[in-house]
């Protein structure tokens, strides 16, 4: 778990878990093994938080991140809704913009042809 931290995330892993610091490869994996639960479970959804992945909903990360937030008691439903309005409002702002950039070519396109 601990190689899959990027590298933002692992510094700030490194500080949390080993605030003294370790010898060598040996002394930091005796340490790593010896974390407590709590630590363990922070290191995880650390790492998937961390993950480009989790930001994509259809992906095994972005699954475990939408899980773990409805079990921590966000409210997924409110969240869902505000990104959707976003989304709508996204789009008409590109549907508005392709208008434009299609007016502009076709009035190229006469200029050029004139």
């Amino acid at each position: 778990m601990y190689e899959a931290l990027n590298y933002q995330h692992r510094d700030a892993m490194k500080r949390l878990l080993f605030p003294k610091e370790y010898k060598d490869n040996k002394d930091f994996f005796e340490k790593l093994a010896a974390i407590s639960d709590v630590q363990f479970a922070k290191l995880i959804r650390t790492v998937i938080v961390g993950n480009y992945s989790s930001k994509v909903e259809d992906t095994v990360y972005g699954i475990c991140l939408y899980r773990m937030a409805e079990a921590s008691g966000l409210d997924v439903n409110t969240i869902e809704s505000d990104q959707g309005s976003k989304a709508s409002e996204r789009q008409a702002r590109l549907k508005d913009r392709t208008k434009g950039l299609q007016a502009h070519i076709k009035k190229l396109s006469r200029d050029k042809a004139a």
